[in-house]
């Protein structure tokens, strides 16, 4: 019985970014075919990432939001102080107040890879994981861009 990668980290301390595109496909093969014997793969991951897609036994996009912990404050063009934990969710601002990033280096996600024979129905299944490190060059480039569209209001 081979699964390929062999290796279950797929992605180890600084081989693989926050926001940085990839794409790893998982494969069974029992080395004993039937004929006609084919093997299915479903991965499931441990929580889910709104920019990482699952089809097959394919893992593929970027992690976004990866880390807990941003926290940026801004005044909007209302006079409002706003606390919001991603840069998207920043609407009118005036001026950024404070921005705090993630202090959390690395994140690890666990796939689980289920291997389903076609016809003996026999599953199999391996623990793959993936360590996503910290992007804080992101954050500094969001800092940067969302002070340049900051609003300047007479007051």
């Amino acid at each position: 019985m081979a699964w390929t990668p062999t290796n279950t980290e797929l992605y180890v301390i600084d081989q693989l970014n926050e926001f940085v595109n990839f794409t790893q496909t998982i494969n069974y093969d029992d080395q004993i075919t039937y004929p006609g014997e084919t093997w299915t793969i479903n991965i499931v991951p441990d929580q889910v990432n709104a920019t990482v897609n699952i089809s097959g036994g394919t893992i593929s996009g970027y992690y976004s939001s990866a880390f807990d912990g941003y926290s940026i404050r801004y005044l909007n063009t209302s006079d409002d102080y706003v606390t919001v934990p991603e840069w998207n969710n920043i609407n009118n601002a005036k001026e950024i107040v404070n921005y705090t990033p993630s202090m959390q280096q690395t994140k690890t996600f666990t796939y689980i890879a289920t291997a389903t024979s076609s016809i003996s129905l026999a599953t199999v299944t391996q623990s793959y994981t993936i360590i996503v490190t910290n992007n804080w060059t992101v954050g500094k480039n969001n800092l940067q861009a969302a002070i340049a569209q900051t609003r300047l209001v007479p007051r």
